[in-house]
């Protein structure tokens, strides 16, 4: 849970430092963080991480931008031995994190 909610806090000021938009791609026992290169029009990875042992879903993949607020709001469900938690992600940016379990 901590490495996601890191990772989303890590794009979010990205995103305000190089003046960019960032997106954090959550699914298939990984995340992937990209940039968005405007010259040539495509995303480029930026950091990519296999989670082992933790079940996560997204219902939307988080844009940041370089204002620091979110573009696709979204809800994020990690659970894995310890319990199970969500985060959610508002329009401001802010990070949530609760303990369903």
């Amino acid at each position: 849970m901590w490495d996601i909610r890191s990772t989303l806090n890590a794009a979010r000021y990205k995103a305000v430092f190089e003046n960019a938009s960032i997106r954090v791609r959550i699914g298939g026992g990984q995340w992937e963080m990209e940039k968005y290169d405007a010259v040539r029009k495509v995303w480029v990875s930026c950091r990519k991480r296999s989670i082992d042992g933790v079940r996560v879903e997204a219902n939307n993949t988080p844009l940041f931008t370089a204002q620091g607020t979110v573009g696709g709001l979204a809800t994020i469900t990690i659970a894995n031995a310890w319990g199970t938690y969500k985060i959610t992600l508002a329009i401001t940016g802010r990070i949530k994190t609760t303990r369903v379990t």
